[in-house]
């Protein structure tokens, strides 16, 4: 006699046990991810609302278009950089100051070199006049200090401009030009960083490791740009243009201060040969504008508690899905720790409610699913990961959420129907539907609507003994689903209007959620009979195939065997049906019980054929 504390019951009272430990941990994570589900956006550009969104806190948040706005101006009003051309004003400076002295002691035009009268448009009364300030060697003080200056009008005050860059220039309202600075010279540099700094010249040098004389590398200053007010617009060859222009070149010369007299052959050395003294500098222009727009702070609009976001019917916009989403995460971060803790137990009840059904409907009509707490993982752990696949894809890829509504629980009553039975996959169905609406934050109605597919497929296929009635169920599910999301989507949304193709688009899903689960399962079905270690009619059928490798071993070996063997499986199959048992398990199960005397088919009667029986010797 067995003890009631020992053997077959004791066994099962302890893996009912464990049963109940899966179960609670399954309700953990359920709670878990209904949780983290239901704080998940679920908004698209273009999806028409159902229900009125309203602010739950007041809130400030970034008008993106204000703050773009004044970022554009911020780049208008920075400054526009120029690069004095050092090339240019280099050769007229050393042209200038060399004037002089090439015509020292010159007492008339033919002495001096052609090109030289015509550069400078010398006359003898010019010629004159330059006599005081020349040299045998170099040009007096005076006269050096002059073209200083002359050349600093040129591209400090007065610049001239090329006529493309000329316009721009003149109706913008902060230009800036940086000094002529040669790479080539780094005294140069030095000195333009001591100008520019306020430092002497002999200090820059110094600072920059050398001497006047031998100058080392120029410290890393950036040259201080100088605010111009005034431009020239660099002329044409000839044209009454280039009269005008003469004539301004003279005014910057006596400026200089140039004597009268000399003022059109100063003015001549640039007319001669025009080129722009500055260019537009690209790069330093684009940086200070993004430094002007960076330093441009947010422009901040108020929310109030209760400002309607969006009304049913209202087709969101993109702004309007920012709004909600940062809504939801001040809501979010607005609640209290006991609001978050009464949330999550309310997670946990609903999850350990519906586990607990299952757990218990399981108990009294699928033992062998209540009493092995492997599959009873294996079957929660399938609800759990689609459910938590489900929300993943609704908030990834909100516009194709009809497709996770229906294919999660859809892929639970099609593994559960081929691995248990019609009402457990049924009842296990319903819960995940429950639980996904839930997670959603969806209403009541698409509950139904997602299960009407699921309920169609468990009552259409109690087993698959061909593709074809997979097929089959399987479209009449898609039907169901269609007329499911339909009637949801026509009572949750309003119509008429721009959510009839809302509508239209997520009974077009649920369709195809319907087939995309069922092949999915045809393709992983192999998988699915060692996970929950069953073999499906599917296979018992191929496995009633006479190419079978071990049926073809039989017939080729033992073929009275095979013939005896197809005889007793007709048998057991007709006893089978006739009391209601699985006609195809017992069909298969006879058909291969004697494929062990293909080891030594002459010791049996039936593979002798007449011949004397091994036995008798």
């Amino acid at each position: 006699m067995v003890s009631p504390d020992n053997g077959p019951d004791r066994k099962s009272r302890r893996n009912v046990r464990n049963a109940v430990l899966v179960a609670l941990l399954f309700a953990l994570g359920f709670a878990g991810v209904l949780t983290w589900g239901r704080s998940l956006p679920r908004h698209f550009p273009g999806q028409v609302a159902t229900r009125p969104v309203v602010n739950l806190n007041d809130y400030e948040i970034e008008n993106r278009a204000a703050t773009s706005e004044k970022r554009e101006q911020a780049r208008k009003v920075a400054p526009r950089y120029y690069l004095a051309n050092a090339a240019y004003l280099s050769s007229l400076k050393a042209a200038l100051d060399g004037l002089p002295v090439a015509t020292f002691e010159k007492t008339d035009l033919e002495s001096i070199d052609l090109k030289l009268v015509h550069r400078f448009d010398l006359t003898d009364e010019a010629l004159d006049e330059l006599q005081p300030f020349g040299g045998p060697k170099t040009a007096s003080a005076t006269w050096r200090e002059w073209t200083d200056r002359f050349i600093g009008l040129l591209w400090a005050e007065e610049p001239i401009i090329a006529s493309q860059e000329y316009q721009v220039f003149a109706t913008t309202l902060n230009r800036l030009v940086l000094p002529p600075v040669p790479a080539e010279d780094p005294a140069a540099v030095a000195a333009a960083v001591a100008a520019g700094d306020g430092v002497s010249p002999e200090a820059a040098v110094e600072a920059g490791g050398g001497t006047r004389d031998r100058p080392a590398t120029p410290p890393s200053f950036e040259p201080q740009p100088v605010r111009v007010d005034l431009a020239l617009e660099l002329p044409p060859a000839t044209g009454p243009v280039q009269a005008d222009f003469r004539r301004s070149i003279r005014r910057l010369a006596m400026e200089a201060g140039f004597p009268d007299a000399l003022s059109d052959s100063i003015a001549g050395a640039v007319a001669n040969d025009p080129q722009a003294t500055v260019s537009f500098d690209e790069t330093r222009t684009i940086k200070a504008a993004e430094r002007a727009a960076a330093a441009v702070r947010p422009v901040l609009e108020l929310h109030p508690r209760g400002e309607v976001i969006a009304t049913p019917g209202e087709i969101l916009s993109t702004e309007q899905i920012e709004r909600i989403d940062f809504a939801d995460r001040i809501d979010g971060e607005a609640r209290s720790g006991w609001s978050r803790l009464t949330d999550a137990l309310g997670a946990f009840g609903l999850a350990a409610t519906g586990i607990g059904l299952l757990f218990a409907y399981a108990l009294g009509f699928v033992p062998q699913l209540a009493e092995r707490p492997q599959r009873l993982a294996s079957l929660l752990g399938l609800m759990l990961a689609t459910a938590a696949a489900s929300f993943w894809i609704s908030s990834r890829y909100p516009v194709v959420m009809p497709l996770a509504l229906q294919a999660a629980p859809l892929l639970v009553a099609l593994i559960a129907v081929l691995a248990y039975d019609r009402r457990l996959a049924i009842f296990a169905a319903g819960i995940q539907c429950l639980l996904l609406v839930t997670g959603l934050g969806l209403d009541a109605a698409w509950t139904i609507a997602s299960f009407l597919a699921c309920g169609v497929l468990a009552v259409r296929l109690n087993e698959i003994r061909q593709r074809a009635a997979l097929v089959g169920a399987t479209t009449l599910a898609a039907i169901a689903a269609a007329v499911g999301f339909l009637a949801a989507g026509a009572i949750e949304t309003p119509l008429p209007g721009p959510g009839i193709d809302q509508v239209l688009r997520g009974a077009f899903l649920a369709v195809v959620a319907c087939y995309g689960v069922s092949f999915l399962v045809l393709g992983i079905l192999p998988t699915i009979e060692r996970l929950f270690g069953i073999t499906t009619a599917l296979t018992l059928a191929e496995l009633r195939d006479p190419r079978e490798p071990l049926l073809r071993l039989l017939q080729q070996r033992a073929p009275g065997t095979y013939t005896h063997s197809l005889q007793v499986a007709s048998l057991a199959e007709a006893a089978a049906e006739s009391i209601g048992a699985d006609g195809l398990l017992a069909y298969a199960g006879a058909l291969y019980h004697d494929v062990g005397k293909t080891r030594k088919p002459e010791y049996f009667v039936e593979n002798q054929q007449g011949e004397a029986s091994r036995h008798e010797s």
